[in-house]
């Protein structure tokens, strides 16, 4: 069944990413060092990542083989209601590298989340554009405009289901119970039957912010064998699987078929039934520990599909932990902006870009 696959799927990049908490329950000072690091309140990073394709993928897009991310950034939260990030983006693809900034801020209260987003348009696509992007250096994008184009949806095509009818509150919550419950499942698999799915690796030598020193690593090894078992362990409490079930409800808009009701033997037969994903390098995750806090993580992965091959390399460090980290978000009339619901207009033709610069 097609919803079983995409469950599997969701199941298996949650898992992937609970790997980096749900481990530690092997190691008293990364234990306390994950606690540690979700007090952080300040932070500097930077980020690499390699995506490399080979197969008929490849072949379709006329010789495409990958592309290369990189990010450099910092964020900050003031209180416990707003926060607050600025980032670098560097895209490269077939030698062609183009870059953009994107700043961002979002204020939470007890019921709403307040998003405001600049997102810088790359000199290259102005370049393409022509008059669209003239004295335009922003796309704007905010809460009230999400809902509009939310709105502008609807009115399009009455009768379809959008994402109106998500509660976006209800997954937020869901996706916190899945966490809870995921990382109280590798505490207690990885003291029965995944043992060695955590290997203290000592220390060794890390480069992060371009200092090298010794720091304490750890790292996940997982292959298809052990995906397999992994998922088969997480599904046989019933309880996980309805939180599964609660948060597919929540994502999917009212009438969809992934409000089915789980069914749990079929789970399992799929899994029992699914191709394999990993190559024969499996899947990696490294990260090291300084000061109590987790400063670098490393996901390397060989991923299989149908005819399809995929290399993903990523490499994340943390600095400047929690130093005095200042971050302006302008406002829209500040700067030359063009508001992504205007934007999107223009392009079913509703507007003329005649001076997106003055938005």
């Amino acid at each position: 069944m097609k919803k079983f696959k995409g469950l599997i799927g969701t199941l298996l990049i949650g898992i992937s990413l609970f790997s980096l908490t749900g481990c530690v329950s092997k190691e008293d000072k990364l234990i306390k060092a994950l606690e540690k690091t979700s007090t952080i309140k300040s932070l500097s990073y930077k980020a690499n990542a390699d995506f490399k394709f080979s197969g008929q993928a490849a072949q379709e897009m006329g010789g495409f083989s990958g592309f290369n991310l990189e990010l450099t950034g910092k964020s900050v939260t003031e209180g416990k209601t707003l926060a607050k990030s600025q980032a670098n983006i560097k895209v490269g693809v077939m030698g062609v590298s183009t870059d953009l900034d994107l700043i961002q801020q979002i204020s939470l209260d007890k019921d709403n989340a307040d998003l405001k987003m600049l997102l810088e348009v790359p000199e290259m696509l102005k370049a393409q554009a022509g008059p669209m992007f003239q004295n335009t250096d922003y796309i704007y994008i905010d809460s009230k405009g999400l809902e509009k184009l939310q709105q502008m949806e609807k009115a399009q095509n009455p009768d379809a289901k959008t994402s109106q009818n998500i509660d976006m509150n209800k997954i937020a919550a869901n996706a916190a119970n899945i966490q809870k419950s995921s990382l109280l499942f590798l505490k207690d698999y990885t003291k029965k039957d995944g043992k060695d799915l955590i290997k203290y690796t000592g220390k060794n030598p890390i480069t992060i912010n371009e200092a090298e020193e010794k720091l304490e690593t750890y790292e996940i090894k997982l292959n298809n064998e052990g995906l397999k078992k992994l998922l088969k362990a997480y599904v046989k409490d019933e309880k996980r699987v309805k939180e599964l079930q609660d948060y597919f409800t929540a994502l999917a808009p009212e009438g969809s078929k992934e409000n089915e009701k789980i069914n749990i033997e079929e789970l399992n037969k799929e899994i029992d039934e699914m191709e394999d994903i990993f190559g024969k390098n499996g899947l990696l995750i490294s990260f090291a520990v300084k000061d109590g806090y987790i400063v670098q993580q490393k996901i390397n992965a060989d991923l299989i599909a149908e005819k399809d091959s995929i290399t993903f390399n990523l490499s994340y460090d943390v600095f400047d932990i929690n130093k005095k980290i200042d971050i302006k978000v302008p406002n829209k009339e500040d700067v030359k902006s063009i508001d992504l619901v205007d934007l999107i207009s223009m392009f079913n033709g509703k507007l003329e870009p005649s001076i997106p610069g003055s938005l």
